[in-house]
């Protein structure tokens, strides 16, 4: 018994890790699900190459507050497992009576055992276990969806910092634009107001490169945040998102895998277990059972003792934890609700996400024909320019065009990875690629194609 009372909760964390590990082993190799020392930080030389995905996640793991938050979870779940292996104490009771003309004293000793949890033992043990299976799925859930978060944020990064490229060199072109036109309205050759369109259009440019600074700079915090890394921390990124795979979705087998591997489904059906084994211990509780044992010890005034067995039962005639019982029942309706909508959400999650996916590859379809045409464009407008048979005007706005068309493919790049990131998520594994954290020009795009079914 003094063993138990000074025994530490075992860890279930191992366990953890190595289904975590099950799960992305073939997608992320190198991903560990790392329980860090709060005071650790990370070495400067993760910084020194372009921050892919696989590290930031990495990162994100090891150094996250929210992780160590969920692990530690874990903990109070362990620590319960081992608290319903214990034994409740016995009571120890101690009387003394005086007889009021003087004498000497009654005294009354009393040692007894409560016998409640030896009956409800196996069921405390058992929903302790059930909770602690509770806590892992928890644990699972919180990472699926840190992990999606965090990929998320990754590309936002990435994307608003080749934005942010993009808006340089709008701005280096619309002011190539008003200082043409300046020097053409100084020597009368453009009306003022054609001169006043140009210092417009540069001024708009100035605020939306600002924007464009102020939106990287953010999603760069963000990104830093989510990895539980210093605001200071200098990172590198990629110059380019990566390019889409050749992808074939069928709809029924995601739903399929969505149904294995969602941990909240799993969550739930536990939930209904442990309710109706809360309920039987609700009865064992509330009826004979609830009984104590012992040893009654007395002295007598004149020096006799008596020492005999003791029992206690509790009678059940008022309360038999109807209200309890109520409770149950409507957490167990309460319970099956969530699953039947929980089956809703991944069905739509998924759906919407696939036609994102669809949507995204669609445009890239069209921009990678529209692309080329733009960029002969300027060419062509670069030689009527040279000679003299097109305005410097016309030459720099095919190059805005341009600039723009690569901001658009910027965004719809961006959209497919955070679409697959969703998609990812609803179906509570990862989706193997070899190409996610593989960089890709914006302008060299080979023309893949996209199904569901």
């Amino acid at each position: 018994m003094s063993a138990c009372a000074t025994r530490e909760p075992l860890s279930s964390l191992p366990q953890a890790q190595e289904q975590f590990a099950q799960t992305y082993h073939q997608s992320w190799p190198g991903l560990v699900l790392h329980n860090a020392n709060p005071q650790e930080l990370p070495t400067s030389n993760v910084f020194i190459k372009p921050l892919d995905l696989p590290t930031s996640l990495q990162l994100m793991l090891q150094y996250s507050p929210q992780v160590r938050k969920a692990i530690a979870r874990l903990g109070i779940a362990d620590a319960s497992v081992l608290q319903a292996q214990l034994i409740d104490n016995p009571h120890l009771a101690l009387g003394a009576l005086r007889p009021e003309d003087g004498g000497r004293w009654q005294l009354e000793t009393g040692i007894s055992q409560p016998l409640l949890s030896f009956f409800t033992r196996p069921l405390q043990r058992q929903l302790a276990q059930q909770q602690l299976a509770s806590a892992q799925l928890e644990l699972q859930v919180s990472i699926h969806k840190l992990i999606s978060t965090t990929t998320h944020n990754y590309y936002e990064a990435l994307a608003t910092q080749q934005e942010k490229a993009m808006y340089a060199q709008l701005l280096a072109t619309a002011q190539a634009q008003h200082d043409l036109a300046q020097g053409l309205y100084a020597a009368g050759n453009i009306p003022e107001n054609r001169f006043l369109y140009y210092q417009k259009e540069l001024n708009l440019v100035r605020l939306q490169q600002l924007d464009a600074v102020q939106k990287a700079e953010s999603a760069r915090l963000t990104l830093l945040q989510q990895l539980g890394i210093a605001s200071t921390s200098a990172i590198t990124l990629p110059n380019d998102l990566p390019l889409p795979p050749q992808d074939r979705f069928n709809r029924h087998q995601l739903l399929a895998d969505a149904m294995a591997s969602r941990q909240d489904l799993q969550l739930i059906r536990l939930q209904q277990d442990q309710l109706q084994q809360r309920r039987q211990l609700l009865r064992k509780e509330s009826g004979w059972r609830d009984m104590k044992l012992g040893v009654n010890a007395e002295r007598e005034f004149d020096g006799a003792v008596n020492i005999g067995p003791e029992i206690e039962f509790a009678l059940p005639l008022f309360n038999r934890a109807q209200g309890k019982q109520a409770v149950l029942d409507a957490e167990l309706a309460i319970a099956q609700a969530n699953y039947d909508q929980t089956l809703l959400n991944i069905e739509r999650e998924i759906t919407q996400a696939l036609m994102t996916l669809d949507a995204t590859q669609q445009s890239l379809a069209l921009l990678q024909t529209t692309l080329p045409i733009a960029e002969k464009r300027l060419v062509l407008s670069l030689r009527e320019v040279n000679f003299m048979l097109a305005s410097p005007f016309e030459l720099l706005n095919d190059k805005r065009e341009v600039i723009n068309l690569h901001k658009q493919n910027i965004q719809i790049l961006k959209t497919y990875w955070q679409a697959r990131a969703d998609l990812e998520l609803a179906i509570a594994k990862p989706l193997a690629i070899a190409l996610q954290s593989m960089p890709g020009t914006q302008h060299q795009h080979s023309h893949q194609e996209h199904h569901h079914d």
